[in-house]
């Protein structure tokens, strides 16, 4: 075997300096050397979050703690922040009057959605895109986006925190009416929901040109969850005229600022992807290992065109298999990706409190360990 072209756990006599997490992620980025292929992850994981800290995770000081777990195991998250009481349930007003979302420590979901016949979801979209139409980015809104970015430079020092996620429209839209709602509303009332998507977009352009900074994070996670694990949840046809040009629009405004783009969708993406590298993202995640989509047939398919972040199977192998099995996958995605693609190395969309804490650490401590030669 070529020793030059081996990934070794071995540490290497031309060893790159030691960078920064800022300097990492944005070496991978651009397909170029780093000393080790940087960690990006999203700990919703009670056992990591404690461990990494140094202190038991609380809900009271769950922000200040969750930060500062993530600065000690990853180069780069997103979504930071900690965990809620379970059960609680939020009333929400405004457009959303009525709606009930239930929050259960990590997670939330629409307990209760007002809207119940069709007749009251085409009145409710009309309004929504009046509101849509009307939003601006206030100064509060502003100051208070960069003042929480600087509270993660304080409490998560070095660590890169992703601008907010930042959709075109689709996952607003399907979320805010309902996915059957808006299924049958596409179907019978194709206008109104292109009318709607195209207030949301608008809307996301300008808080992205309010609030988009480099100095703040230089990436951005663009997303909407458009896939699960057999395919696409809407046709093609759909997406190449209401989703794809919108998504464009999105990343054209975070690039004028300077601003790299990693989508982000759960699921496989085999059949858009090539349309979504054309709309101009420059990363994907998270490459479910459980799905025809994996980071494999990915690295081999598009190499230097898209850099790679996630890639670790969280649905089965990072729950229930050996440390040295995550420590040979581990090397197995670096062996294959970390030479011919850029690479983020972490868990398929998040990590739960279902991983054991010595997986974590195995991932982690065998992705700083490994030198891409």
């Amino acid at each position: 075997m070529d020793r030059t072209k081996r990934v070794s756990r071995k540490r290497s006599t031309i060893r790159p300096p030691e960078m920064t997490s800022r300097e990492r992620i944005i070496a991978a980025m651009n397909f170029q050397p780093v000393d080790h292929i940087p960690v990006y992850d999203l700990l919703r994981n009670d056992a990591v979050i404690s461990f990494y800290a140094g202190e038991r995770l609380t809900v009271k000081d769950g922000f200040r703690i969750a930060c500062e777990a993530s600065a000690a195991c990853l180069d780069a998250t997103r979504n930071l922040e900690g965990p809620t009481a379970n059960g609680r349930s939020e009333v929400k007003g405004g457009i959303w009057k009525g709606m009930v979302m239930r929050h259960e420590r990590w997670t939330w979901w629409v307990e209760h959605h007002p809207i119940r016949q069709l007749p009251d979801a085409s009145e409710w979209v009309k309004r929504y895109t009046r509101y849509c139409e009307r939003w601006q980015p206030s100064r509060t809104y502003i100051n208070g986006y960069r003042a929480r970015y600087h509270r993660y430079e304080r409490l998560a020092p070095g660590l890169v925190v992703l601008h907010d996620p930042s959709s075109p429209g689709f996952d607003p839209a399907y979320h805010n009416v309902g996915w059957e709602h808006f299924s049958v509303l596409v179907y019978e009332k194709p206008d109104l929901i292109s009318t709607w998507l195209e207030a949301l977009c608008e809307k996301e352009l300008r808080r992205i040109h309010a609030i988009a900074d480099p100095d703040l994070s230089p990436v951005v996670l663009t997303f909407s969850d458009i896939a699960c694990k057999s395919g696409l949840m809407f046709s093609p046809e759909l997406l190449r005229r209401e989703f794809v040009p919108r998504l464009a629009r999105i990343q054209k405004a975070w690039k004028s600022h300077g601003i790299r783009c990693l989508f982000h969708s759960d699921g496989d993406l085999s059949e858009i992807l090539e349309d979504l590298i054309d709309a101009g993202i420059d990363g994907v995640n998270p490459l479910e290992l459980c799905v025809n989509y994996d980071i494999y047939k990915v690295s081999k398919k598009y190499g230097k065109r898209i850099f790679l972040a996630g890639g670790v199977d969280v649905s089965n192998l990072l729950v229930f298999a050996s440390e040295e099995e995550i420590r040979q996958e581990v090397e197995k995605v670096i062996r294959t990706c970390g030479r011919g693609s850029g690479l983020w190395i972490g868990s398929t969309t998040e990590l739960g409190n279902r991983v054991p804490l010595a997986n974590f650490k195995a991932l982690v401590e065998t992705a700083r360990s490994i030198t891409p030669s």
